[in-house]
């Protein structure tokens, strides 16, 4: 039977492409007298695509990206068409953020919503990444007023700025402070307002509770949740109902909820919690409205055993869904400790910190990127002598090499971060070294007589080096380029970079274009511009290169590193790097997403590569096919040994390089050093037994 059913299918699609082709052919005999044979089979073939696409679109929809919407209007005059001020901002002790899309694929998990002001089923809308509120758009106005996660209980904002709009809905519910009772129906309208006959405290309290009272929404639970009283399915029926607390996520009936308790744990991690009495508004901007590093709030106490945990988030590394990262971090954690930088400044989170940074653990979720610009707002922001908080990693990137090296895998792949956070809370701190490299641009020995007469006058300044921090790895030549071509395409067609795996083919497809026009200047089809030094440009013939730098991709191939010389540890003797296709500089026992670039220097008995021995591991590769195969493990780098200090000239007109994956063209000569900086603390995972994710590859 199965067999004859198989049968029948198969003749059921022959039929059916019978009919397509059918079609087809009748199309294309009737376009062909009138536009040709070759314009009617690219009109059947664009139509041919343009079906195949609404057919994809049609049954696979598009899962709506990451999409804040702002909190507050912009302007004065945006604030008087919205019928508020941005001193009307100040009564409220809390923040939604919204976001717009498509809310049946915001989060795993995540049942249908409905909207909090008509109760109807919302597919396209907008959601509170903090309370879970949603609604339509039409009625965002309605739901934007209702009482989301508490943040902060006490204001210090001068009192010019305390301004309250006349009937304005700034309560929040069921809190200790503006509730008599927790049986009170939450979110009823009887409640609204309430808080502006409650007084507000001038100062944090000199002792807090372990728990609080409960913040009630309701709706839009889990499609896992069960009633903590009845422990029956919560949230289950076609409608807004049922009950949860936006801190500890807590679900019960309707039904039940007078018949339940328990006070509020605030979080499932309760200790890396900021509990909202601790937290004093000192702006009355509101969330999003300035991207400024002043902060928004203030903590300069904390309770007894609370290590609170720093989150930065930056949505722009790699593809992932940004939206369910935030929601799962706002739900666990008060809200002023996250911090969305497409938003607003990461260093307004650091300095609001400040007075307890010491006490605090950074979560830095991003490529290395993102971990770089973090260290660079702790060395900016915390006094010298204070002790800096350790940074963990949650890796959003493409390469994520630091990442891997402290056991936190390849890349988030959507896992929950409930267990993300424990392990955080759990892991060790461990020392990394970090170092300066600066890149200098020297004069050339070509300048005019004008130009050389006002610089030994000093009547024209000398320019300023290039300084930056390393904490992975600095290398130049035919890798950065590669880098560099693969940042200016993703800058150019972003939505083709939307996944890690599709990101790595495309470093792929770039080295094997940069690879095949490396042999093209072999032949001489091709001149790469660093072929010569920059001190013969007078003695070059003159040829006509029009037709060359056609052929050239953008930016243009920089390889071998010509008339370049590099020197170790301040000794005399030069290495010279002219046939060399690329200078690789390590820290870390990690290059290009994984890659053990130095596996096969250390089993051929090398020192090993270590992040805390104040050593750089310095190797050369002849050519971007040379690179791949030492990532891969077909082939070694050739190693030139290790050194603390390093020191590169380099004479080309320009060349391409990198630090931790951020690659930039630099104009030539110039001269490059590398001189440790210090060490800095970070959190590698306790249960790493160095066995990286490679699902991705």
């Amino acid at each position: 039977m199965l067999f004859a059913l198989f049968i029948d299918a198969l003749s059921w699609v022959g039929a059916g492409l019978g009919i397509v082709r059918f079609i087809g052919a009748t199309i294309f005999a009737t376009l062909e007298p009138h536009t040709g044979y070759n314009r009617a089979i690219a009109i059947c073939s664009a139509g041919i695509a343009a079906c195949v696409y609404l057919g994809i679109k049609t049954a696979f929809p598009r899962i709506a990206a990451y999409v804040p919407q702002p909190s507050a209007p912009t302007t004065w005059a945006d604030s008087l068409i919205a019928g508020r001020t941005s001193h009307g901002q100040e009564n409220k002790h809390f923040d939604h953020v919204w976001v717009k899309g498509d809310l049946l694929f915001l989060d795993k998990g995540q049942g249908p919503s409905y909207c909090n002001a008509c109760s109807t089923l919302v597919v396209q809308g907008l959601c509170c990444l903090v309370c879970r509120r949603c609604s339509h758009a039409e009625h965002l106005d309605l739901v934007k007023d209702m009482p989301c996660k508490k943040m902060y209980a006490h204001s210090n904002i001068p009192k010019l700025l305390r301004m309250r709009r006349q009937g304005s809905k700034d309560s929040i519910t069921s809190t200790t402070s503006e509730r008599s009772s927790v049986t009170e129906a939450p979110d009823a309208p009887s409640s609204t307002g309430s808080s502006a006959t409650t007084p507000i405290p001038s100062s944090p309290p000199a002792g807090h509770s372990e728990y609080s009272e409960h913040q009630w929404v309701e709706g839009n639970l889990s499609l896992d949740a069960r009633c903590v009283v009845c422990a029956g399915s919560a949230g289950s029926e076609p409608t807004l109902k049922d009950m949860r607390c936006i801190w500890c996520d807590v679900s019960v009936h309707t039904a039940c909820f007078t018949q339940y308790r328990r006070k509020c744990m605030l979080g499932l991690i309760p200790h890396l919690v900021v509990p909202p009495p601790f937290v004093t508004r000192i702006s009355s901007a509101a969330r999003g409205s300035s991207k400024k590093p002043d902060p928004r709030f203030t903590i300069t106490s904390l309770p007894e055993g609370v290590r609170p945990l720093l989150c930065i988030v930056n949505p722009a590394s790699g593809a992932q869904n940004s939206g369910a990262l935030l929601r799962g971090l706002f739900s666990m954690l008060n809200p002023v400790q996250v911090i969305d930088t497409s938003q607003e400044n990461p260093e307004a989170l650091i300095r609001a910190f400040e007075p307890v940074i010491d006490r605090c653990r950074l979560l830095a979720c991003g490529g290395d990127g993102t971990i770089q610009w973090a260290f660079s707002i702790l060395d900016k922001v915390v006094p010298a002598g204070k002790k800096k908080p350790p940074v963990g990693v949650l890796p959003l990137g493409t390469g994520n090499d630091l990442a891997r090296v402290l056991g936190w895998g390849g890349g988030w792949t959507g896992t929950d971060i409930t267990e993300i956070v424990r392990e955080i809370d759990a892991a060790v701190e461990v020392s990394l070294d970090r170092w300066t490299v600066g890149v200098l641009e020297i004069p050339s020995r070509t300048l005019s007589s004008t130009a050389k007469v006002g610089r030994a006058l000093k009547l024209t300044s000398m320019k300023k080096p290039k300084i930056t921090h390393m904490n992975n790895y600095f290398s130049l030549g035919s890798d950065a380029s590669v880098a560099l071509d693969f940042h200016t395409t993703r800058l150019k067609q972003p939505q083709l970079f939307k996944n890690r795996l599709l990101n790595k083919v495309w470093y792929a497809l770039l080295g094997a274009k940069h690879q095949t026009l490396n042999v093209l200047s072999i032949v001489g089809l091709v001149r790469s511009p660093s072929s010569a030094s920059i001190f013969d440009e007078d003695e070059s013939p003159a040829t006509d290169t029009s037709k060359e730098e056609e052929l050239m991709p953008s930016p243009a191939i920089h390889e071998p590193l010509s008339a370049s010389t590099l020197y170790i540890d301040r000794k005399p003797d030069p290495i010279d790097l002219t046939d060399v296709g690329a200078l690789i500089v390590l820290n870390i026992p990690s290059y290009g997403g994984g890659g053990k670039i130095y596996a096969a220097a250390e089993a051929d008995g090398h020192p090993k590569s270590l992040y805390t021995d104040q050593k750089l591991e310095v190797l050369t590769v002849a050519s971007p096919m040379h690179l791949g195969a030492s990532v891969l493990g077909l082939s070694s780098p050739t190693v030139i040994g290790q050194a603390k200090e390093i020191r590169v000239h380099v004479d080309a007109p320009e060349i391409a390089m990198q630090v931790d994956g951020e690659p930039w063209l630099q104009k030539g000569p110039a001269e490059v050093t590398i001189k440790f900086l210090g060490a800095s603390s970070m959190l590698r995972k306790v249960d790493d037994e160095d066995d990286e994710d490679e699902e991705d590859e």
